[in-house]
């Protein structure tokens, strides 16, 4: 009775066992092609967001509405030498898209950029210290048309090694 107790226990397990595996193995499989350079990217988002504002100056009350996907992380450890990037595309009917890359603790160092017309773009940041960063992107009121936010993006970041490893330096 106890050894059939035991093997209905095991075969439970099995199914965990096995998709902690097949996890473990697609990170592993990722951190090689990312430390290698071939699959840079470190992070997705895709959103519709709107914001309306309570009052005519851009305040911060108001109410919002989010739909699409954002879940990935935006702080990272990145070392020195590395170019971190964010590919960006965004349809803007109000606000403006805020994108930026700075050290986590501190806002020296920082690169950042307003868009505040559609299209596509790509935001570059050379890593001058190993740390860890904060990689954003995210709808803004304070500049661009119209009062509040109310646009459409996909982003996605990553960091590769730069011209500098490529070239063997």
């Amino acid at each position: 009775m106890a050894t059939t107790r035991i093997g209905a226990a095991m075969r439970a397990r099995k199914p965990g066992i096995v998709a902690g595996s097949a996890l473990g193995l697609l990170f592993c499989a990722w951190a090689l092609l990312y430390l290698t350079g071939l699959f840079p990217y470190l992070g997705y988002k895709s959103n519709t967001e709107r914001f309306d504002s309570m009052f005519d100056n851009p305040s911060h009350l108001g109410w919002t509405a989010v739909t699409g996907l954002d879940a990935w992380p935006e702080t990272f450890l990145l070392f020195t030498g590395q170019e971190v990037f964010i590919d960006y595309r965004v349809d803007i009917r109000r606000g403006s898209l805020w994108l930026f890359v700075r050290p986590w603790a501190s806002w020296d160092f920082a690169t950042q950029e307003r868009v505040t017309e559609s299209g596509h773009g790509r935001l570059v940041h050379r890593v001058a210290s190993t740390g860890l960063y904060h990689i954003v992107a995210q709808p803004s009121n304070a500049r661009g048309p119209g009062r509040g936010y109310d646009l459409t993006y996909t982003a996605t970041w990553g960091a590769t090694w730069g011209a500098n490893r490529a070239a063997g330096r």
